[in-house]
């Protein structure tokens, strides 16, 4: 069963440099795996580039919060 829908937004949790600030939209939820591992298509918000990953390679995106002055 896919944890992530069509449309929520992720990071990678293995982020190389680039996708750092990267935040990537799910695309297209894909068939599981041989091990019953969710599968995605991800598109990057930034670059429009497609990735394919498995659920335990993202993490649900969460906005940087700001401080009380409202500084990030």
């Amino acid at each position: 069963m896919h944890k992530f829908k069509v449309g929520q937004l992720v990071n990678p949790r293995l982020a190389s440099k680039d996708d750092i600030t990267q935040v990537y939209e799910v695309a297209r939820q894909m068939p599981e795996d041989v091990t019953g591992t969710p599968q995605y298509r991800i598109k990057g918000l930034r670059t429009g580039l497609e990735r394919f990953v498995r659920e335990a390679e993202i993490t649900l995106y969460a906005p940087p919060s700001r401080d009380v002055s409202g500084r990030y």
